[in-house]
């Protein structure tokens, strides 16, 4: 007499064991999961280098170099929003909720993903300042510029139009988006 169904016997080759829960990183592979990791981690060292750049170009005030490192920094910025797209498919394909859960299992992608979280903070901290900083000289060279177009006269900030100019920072150069 044959057992049923669900007291069979899995096949041989089988190694998934019934009622088993699986690791969200077997689902993807380590291998993929080693890959976004070394995409990531390239993507911020490329971030913080561009970011350099940009701001050493900004304190010795050499326009050229500043557009190309604008230019590097925000095709840095762009490749790291990618990633953010392979991370979501990534944690979809696993069901984890997170980088770290997929890795869990695994110790030397455990240490990666904690070394990355580091290095990014220190990325941030490191970063966070010169944004600020050319956010407002942005500012500064709109209202230099804003009184040279207007002839040395300020703008009123209570514009009867609505004060569109006054709250970018300037007519000629708005960086408030």
């Amino acid at each position: 007499m044959t057992p049923p169904a669900h007291f069979a016997a899995p096949p041989a080759d089988s190694s998934v064991r019934p009622g088993a829960a699986v690791d969200p990183l077997d689902r993807v592979g380590a291998g993929a999961v080693s890959a976004y990791l070394s995409r990531l981690d390239a993507g911020r060292r490329e971030l913080d280098a561009a970011g350099t750049a940009l701001s050493n170009a900004g304190r010795a005030a050499d326009a050229p170099a500043m557009a190309v490192a604008a230019d590097r920094y925000e095709a840095a910025t762009a490749a790291l929003q990618s990633l953010a797209a392979e991370r979501t498919a990534l944690l979809t394909q696993s069901g984890a909720e997170s980088v770290a859960v997929l890795a869990a299992s695994n110790p030397a992608l455990v240490f990666r993903v904690k070394s990355l979280r580091e290095s990014a903070s220190e990325t941030r901290t490191r970063l966070w300042p010169r944004w600020v900083s050319a956010r407002r000289s942005a500012a500064a060279c709109a209202e230099a510029l804003d009184l040279i177009a207007r002839g040395g006269v300020r703008s009123v900030t209570y514009a009867a139009g609505g004060g569109a100019e006054a709250a970018g920072g300037g007519a000629l150069l708005n960086l408030s988006g």
